[in-house]
């Protein structure tokens, strides 16, 4: 009997130099966080009837917070919003409330780090290659030190920030949030009921939400140079500095001109960005709105695009689960050797 073949995905040179400089990235973020953790930090419950003042007494003695209860759009039901339940806290939800879902939830990974400015640093070495999956249009909002991914009212977001403590150990943390929104998006995880977040696969959960990615900086060079070219070609030369360059070729006069276009394309009024700057300053995922968002990208920029399963990151992680009230959490170990597609 013939031996099974065994199919290997090819990957080219320059893909393998941009997931080495990835993964020299994640190790970097690594070396300089104390921990991680992963857990759920808010659940969402839809309810039916309403919640009464003994039922808000007895879930604020269960968690130590008075539940934030809020209208539905479902006539007849309401959001019963929980931060961190133990298992206490779910047990009483599945006697009082039977027949709820959850229609929200907030999978927060903290990288626990010596500092403030340290969590700055990890915060944002993350956030230019952190890109959401299967994403339409959409654009990053920065509200004070709160990165969001989309606008609110979207199935799914991001939430990240580095100017606050864990609320898990008290330390300074750069702070990622994956927020999905709506009954049947947390069905797809394996969230149908709140008991379900005792047992659900948190880093599968990420994992379908997002990956590290970044570009083939030299291709993407490449087709900003060209595209400049057309530019020049069809409007003529609209920089001043290009009236020396007439003797010479038109892609001599498209490497002046591209200080120009990258202005234009990232919607920046001044023309003095230098290519090797910009694709250090500007997340990837931002140079993947606007290539959705205005097509003013050249037309096979994303085909430079390369990514890696953000478990590389994630990898020896430790996960939180809740606990009986008044015991520490249950800390579970990823371990490196965890199978992963």
């Amino acid at each position: 009997m013939l031996p099974a073949l065994v199919l290997e995905k090819h990957v080219s040179g320059p893909q393998k130099k941009c997931e080495d400089r990835l993964k020299a990235r994640v190790d970097k973020v690594r070396s300089m966080c104390l921990d991680r953790h992963i857990y759920i930090d808010t659940v969402v419950v839809l309810v039916k009837g309403h919640v009464t003042g003994e039922q808000k007494k007895a879930l604020r003695s269960l968690i130590g917070r008075e539940p934030i209860v809020a209208p539905s759009r479902c006539v007849g039901y309401m959001h019963l919003r929980l931060h961190r339940p133990n298992i206490e806290t779910i047990q009483y939800v599945m006697s009082e409330f039977p027949g709820q879902k959850v229609s929200r939830v907030d999978i927060a990974i903290d990288f626990i780090v010596p500092s403030q400015d340290v969590a700055k640093t990890v915060s944002e070495l993350i956030l230019q290659v952190l890109t959401m999956k299967w994403r339409r249009k959409g654009t990053i909002i920065c509200a004070e030190e709160t990165s969001y991914y989309s606008r609110k009212g979207k199935n799914r977001n991001i939430a990240a920030y580095a100017d606050r403590v864990s609320k898990i150990t008290g330390e300074a943390v750069a702070h990622i949030e994956l927020r999905r929104f709506s009954a049947e998006v947390c069905r797809s995880i394996g969230l149908c009921t709140i008991a379900d977040i005792l047992t659900v696969d948190l880093v599968d959960a990420i994992r379908r939400q997002v990956k590290l990615s970044t570009f083939n900086w030299p291709s993407v060079e490449k087709q900003l140079i060209d595209e400049a070219g057309m530019i020049v070609q069809k409007h003529g030369a609209t920089h001043n500095l290009l009236r020396k360059y007439n003797r010479f070729s038109t892609r001599v006069k498209a490497a002046a001109c591209i200080k120009h276009l990258n202005a234009r394309v990232m919607c920046n009024g001044e023309d003095i960005l230098v290519f090797d700057v910009m694709k250090e300053v500007y997340r990837v995922q931002s140079f993947i709105d606007h290539q959705k968002n205005t097509q003013m990208m050249p037309e096979h920029f994303l085909n430079a695009l390369v990514g890696i399963d953000i478990y590389f990151l994630l990898e020896g992680a430790v996960i939180i689960r809740p606990m009986e009230k008044g015991k520490l959490a249950a800390l579970e170990i990823m371990l490196p050797d965890q199978e992963f597609a």
